[in-house]
């Protein structure tokens, strides 16, 4: 859900608590996640809940006031006068991020795309239009982001370098 978080001269500020909580939950250790961040714009104030698991293996304090700590730094730049985290005490803390694929649309789409291709092409077609589309993907993001472009420039320095064997390179 986007929360309307402040208003510039440039326009409205909008904060998405979802993204906000998958950056949060990056940076908890095991046996923690994130149960709610909620944004206060009247008290300039983000309420972040998060959850640990008590008993044998938990968190101790000097690690849960560490990582309160490190919210408020992150949260802080974000404009947020205060920010506040509380925690609850809970029985054994499981691991969401199997919830997070099945509730995304691309990954039934994925799953009924090869169900469907393994019925009509079999296995050897499904893994060759797998194969062919997997090496289109390495393609497309080597020509079309900065990050594959960057990693092609590398790649190509290092094959000339290897290719004239340091010498001097032709220009």
């Amino acid at each position: 859900m986007f929360l309307w978080w402040q208003q510039t001269d440039r326009g409205n500020l909008w904060i998405e608590s979802r993204g906000v909580r998958q950056l949060l939950e990056g940076m908890l250790p095991e046996r923690c996640v994130v149960r709610a961040v909620d944004f206060w714009k009247e008290r300039q104030t983000a309420a972040v809940r998060l959850g640990y698991a008590n008993g044998e293996g938990g968190v101790s304090d000097e690690a849960l006031r560490a990582v309160g700590d490190d919210v408020r730094a992150f949260l802080a730049p974000l404009g947020f006068g205060v920010v506040e985290v509380s925690w609850t005490e809970e029985g054994e803390v499981e691991d969401h991020s199997w919830r997070r694929w099945m509730g995304r649309p691309e990954t039934w789409g994925v799953a009924a795309g090869v169900l469907v291709a393994v019925g009509r092409l079999g296995w050897d077609g499904t893994f060759g239009a797998l194969i062919a589309g997997g090496g289109a993907f390495g393609v497309a993001w080597l020509v079309l982001t900065p990050r594959g472009q960057d990693k092609w420039k590398i790649f190509c320095r290092k094959a000339i370098d290897l290719w004239y064997g340091g010498a001097p390179r032709p220009r």
